[in-house]
């Protein structure tokens, strides 16, 4: 079992995103350097002119939820695919940031959504063993844009359970030949 990467748990958490916003609506990842924020235009705008928002994603923080438990594979005593198993229980923590003029209205539905039994069943799909664990209440976060211009922006975090998984190789013994040895003889005190 390989461990999921930041992209992995983010391109997971995206597609669950893109389930909750109308059809159109941009899902980025935060803290790209250098890229303007999207500028969706609403369909009902001819002119093209009135932003409907975006929504962006970052990591916050990842968390250990258990001890590391291992189990082994043993290939048969020849040095070939035997291997430790080490697997942990942990928390990924990320933080959403809804923008636009129905940025409230995304996010409530985001936060009421997220840890139902459908959400369970789509992370799951998305990557084994990926499950949402609770969403803190939303808050409104508004920002400064470059304009200079207030921006509505609600901020949803969202925290999601995981399992880390790495193998390492492992030696076995098939048959060991002890030889005993007179201990106060061999290490006097």
């Amino acid at each position: 079992m390989a461990s999921p990467t930041s992209d992995d748990l983010l391109g997971a958490l995206r597609a669950w995103l893109l389930t909750q916003v109308p059809a159109g609506v941009e899902v980025v990842q935060a803290f790209d350097s250098g890229v303007p924020e999207p500028r969706v235009q609403d369909p009902a705008d001819p002119g093209g002119t009135v932003p409907v928002g975006f929504v962006t994603i970052q990591t916050v923080h990842e968390a250990r939820l258990s001890t590391t438990g291992s189990s082994y594979e043993d290939g048969g005593h020849n040095g070939v695919d035997t291997f430790q198993d080490l697997s942990e229980s942990a928390e990924w923590v990320a933080q959403v940031d809804v923008y636009g003029p129905l940025a409230e209205d995304w996010a409530r539905g985001m936060e009421l959504q997220f840890a139902s039994m459908p959400a369970v069943d789509f992370f799951g799909q998305q990557l084994a063993g990926l499950a949402p664990l609770f969403a803190e209440d939303r808050r409104q976060a508004p920002i400064v844009d470059g304009e200079k211009q207030y921006e509505r922006r609600i901020v949803l975090v969202l925290h999601l359970n995981y399992t880390v998984a790495a193998q390492v190789p492992q030696d076995f013994a098939a048959a060991l030949t002890p030889t005993v040895i007179n201990v106060a003889a061999t290490y006097n005190p």
